[in-house]
């Protein structure tokens, strides 16, 4: 069984190296559907709760955030998108799976940049578009 490798972080935080770690991050649980559905602003996830979401974007959203952070994880994925909605959604999936988001202005059009908070990328064991099909 691997062990896990701590280093000193800024006071009071250890940085841990899980890819050493015994415990899988689909184990770990804030990485379990309903706390990173937790993580998505209160706003956001009344919307989701209430609105009848247009699945097909959202799943290729989805796709999009896990085919480019799974190959590249520490790149910044950059949309432009100008659709509000389209950016509530992107926004929402980028808090589910733990990746950092920021709408600005680019040439007269709405451009999201996305990152990852991680030195790698762990996608959640259930999608948001699962996980929104399972509640209704």
């Amino acid at each position: 069984m691997g062990k896990c490798l701590s280093f000193w972080g800024s006071p009071g935080h250890t940085l841990t190296f899980i890819s050493e770690c015994p415990v899988f991050f689909s184990e770990h649980p804030a990485y379990t559907p309903e706390e990173c559905f937790q993580r998505i602003s209160r706003r956001v996830r009344s919307t989701l709760r209430r609105r009848q979401i247009p699945m097909g974007t959202l799943e290729c959203l989805e796709e999009e955030l896990l085919a480019f952070f799974s190959v590249s994880p520490r790149s910044v994925y950059t949309a432009l998108l100008d659709n509000s909605y389209e950016r509530l959604l992107l926004h929402a999936l980028c808090q589910y799976m733990d990746l950092a988001s920021a709408s600005s202005d680019y040439e007269g059009k709405r451009q999201m940049r996305v990152s990852n908070k991680h030195m790698a990328f762990f996608p959640p064991e259930l999608l948001l578009s699962v996980y929104l099909g399972q509640m209704s």
